[in-house]
C-alpha cells in the first residue's frame, strides 16, 4: 500500500495542529459565473451542532470530540495561482455564517484540488461531507450523499464533495489506495479528497462524523448537521431553500 498522501502546504491552514479523534474508542464494524443571481435570503439554519439544544448525535454515527477551533484568518489566496473568478477575502471562519477559507487537498489519485477550482464559480451551492473510513454509518451516509444529493441535484447547479479524515482506523490517515477503494466499493462518482492533516476538522465542531456542510456560492457556510441519520434529508430542505 502507497504512503499517506501528502497534501500541498497552504500557508496558515496547516498549522492547525489539531488533535486526532476518536482516539482509545472502539472500531465499529466496518466498510468493504461571477455575475450570477445572487442567493435568496434564507435564513441560517441552527442546525446539528450548531443548535442550542441540539441532540448529540449517537456514538455510533462515528466520531465523538475532535475539539473545536477557526480556520486562520490569513488562510487566503495570495499564495496560490489565481484562478478565474474572484473567491471572497477574509476574514474567514467555521461557524454559521461565516466565509469558509479556500483551501487544497488532494484527491484519491494525489493531485491537487482546490475549494475555488472553476466548479465552484460554475455552481450555485457546494455541499463538503466531512467523513471517515472507519466507520459503516459513514459509508451508508456517503451513499445516499452519492444518490439523494449529488445525483439528485448536480443538473440544478450543487456541486458535492467528500473530505475523508481518517483512513481504515481511527487516527490512521487516509492513503491514496484506501481512497480509491472506498470510492470503488460506494460507487462515489463526486470528488473525494483526502485531509491527512486535519485541516477541516473545525467544520465539525462536535467532533461528530460524519458532518454534511452546505456553502453557497459566496463561499459563506449557510447550513450544518451532524447525523447519519438525518443529515441528508436536511442538506435537501436547505437546497430546496436555497436553490428556489
Amino acid at each position: 500500500m502507497r504512503g499517506p498522501v501528502k497534501t500541498p502546504w497552504v500557508p496558515g491552514l496547516l498549522a492547525l495542529g489539531l488533535s486526532a479523534c476518536g482516539e482509545g474508542m472502539a472500531r465499529p464494524s466496518g466498510v468493504v459565473a461571477l455575475d450570477r443571481p445572487p442567493a435568496p435570503d434564507v435564513p441560517l439554519v441552527p442546525d446539528g451542532p450548531d443548535a442550542a439544544e441540539a441532540p448529540t448525535p449517537p456514538r455510533d454515527a462515528g466520531c465523538d470530540r475532535c475539539g473545536d477551533s477557526q480556520l486562520p484568518a490569513d488562510a487566503a489566496l495570495a499564495d496560490l495561482p489565481a484562478l478565474d473568478g474572484a473567491y471572497p477575502r477574509g476574514p474567514y471562519g467555521t461557524a454559521l455564517g461565516a466565509t469558509l477559507a479556500p483551501f487544497q487537498l488532494t484527491d484519491c489519485s494525489s493531485r491537487p484540488w482546490r475549494f475555488d477550482e472553476p466548479g465552484f464559480f460554475r455552481s450555485r451551492v457546494s455541499v463538503l461531507e466531512l467523513t471517515t473510513g472507519w466507520c459503516s454509518g459513514c459509508a451508508a451516509a456517503s451513499q445516499r450523499v452519492e444518490a439523494e444529493l449529488h445525483r439528485a441535484y448536480q443538473d440544478r447547479g450543487v456541486r458535492v464533495l467528500e473530505v475523508l479524515l481518517e483512513g481504515a482506523a481511527v487516527t490512521e490517515p487516509p492513503t491514496s489506495a484506501f481512497c480509491n477503494e472506498r470510492v470503488r466499493a460506494l460507487g462515489l462518482t463526486f470528488p473525494v479528497l483526502a485531509d491527512v492533516t486535519g485541516m477541516l476538522r473545525p467544520l465539525a465542531p462536535s467532533g461528530v462524523l460524519p458532518t454534511l456542510v452546505v456553502v453557497d456560492d459566496r463561499g459563506v457556510i449557510r447550513w450544518r448537521s451532524a447525523s447519519a441519520s438525518t443529515a441528508v434529508e436536511g442538506a435537501r430542505a436547505q437546497l430546496d431553500a436555497l436553490l428556489r
